[in-house]
């Protein structure tokens, strides 16, 4: 009876052993999956953090970087500004150089041009001779100081020329150096040429024909300047002439004081 109590007893103590046991292994289980499920928790809190921060970063980076691919650009703009810069200063200074030089060019040109229409100014006085333009009789004389006779005109009248006797197609020569000056036609003496000769003189040619000249033509004393043509119905009677006249600044002069 004894050992039966004993029996039980022992049995007793090894099912309280056994379920303690068991609760503790069970205690140990649960602490561990709690602990687990802890390291699991703080570990996903981590990411989610990791990836807040890569979410919060990712903007700022996407919204640096036009900043810097334009920085890139402005870097890039200026380095080509600056490595044009000497090519502009060069150019600038060659546009200079080249402006300055034909500046220079045209005032020599200027003056090459002043001092040859200086070397070529005419120059004419009381003293100075010229040619005989045809050689013929004076069929009427400068004459302003009183009247004399017009055979055609039948009347007295005050001459300011010398009408000179020359055939038809006789050439007429320069009696002077001289620069045309005007090329027209009247009823009086017909085709009339005009030339300065300087100094305030200046010498008509009329009665011509054939005259190549033109205003602004430079002529040498001697050079042919036309020809004798049919007088105008103011010298019919008079003939076939040279109406050559002289004035000093627009007033008559005798052209007898100045033929060689």
């Amino acid at each position: 009876m004894e050992m039966k109590n004993d029996r039980r007893f022992i049995r007793s103590r090894q099912k309280s052993y056994l379920t303690a046991g068991v609760i503790a292994l069970a205690a140990i289980i649960a602490m561990g999956g709690l602990y687990y499920k802890n390291l699991q928790k703080e570990n996903q809190q981590q990411i989610q953090l990791a990836q807040t921060k890569d979410i919060v970063t990712e903007p700022k980076e996407q919204e640096e970087e036009p900043e810097t691919v334009e920085t890139m650009a402005e870097d890039q703009s200026a380095s080509k500004e600056a490595a044009k810069e000497p090519e502009t200063k060069e150019t600038a200074s060659y546009t200079e150089e080249k402006e300055t030089v034909k500046t220079k060019e045209a005032s020599n040109a200027a003056e090459t041009a002043k001092a040859k229409e200086k070397k070529e100014e005419l120059t004419f006085s009381k003293s100075t001779k010229i040619a005989w333009p045809v050689k013929g009789n004076v069929l009427l004389n400068y004459s302003m100081d009183k009247t004399i006779y017009f055979a055609t005109l039948d009347q007295y009248k005050y001459n300011p020329a010398l009408i000179i006797q020359a055939q038809v197609n006789t050439k007429v020569q320069a009696a002077s150096d001289g620069r045309v000056t005007d090329v027209s036609t009247n009823e009086n003496t017909g085709m009339t040429l005009t030339v300065d000769i300087g100094s305030g003189y200046t010498a008509q040619y009329g009665q011509l024909k054939e005259v190549k000249l033109k205003k602004g033509d430079e002529i040498k004393k001697g050079d042919v300047i036309g020809y004798i043509t049919e007088p105008t119905k103011y010298y019919s009677v008079e003939g076939s002439n040279l109406y050559f006249a002289m004035m000093k600044d627009k007033e008559p002069v005798d052209p007898m004081d100045f033929l060689e």
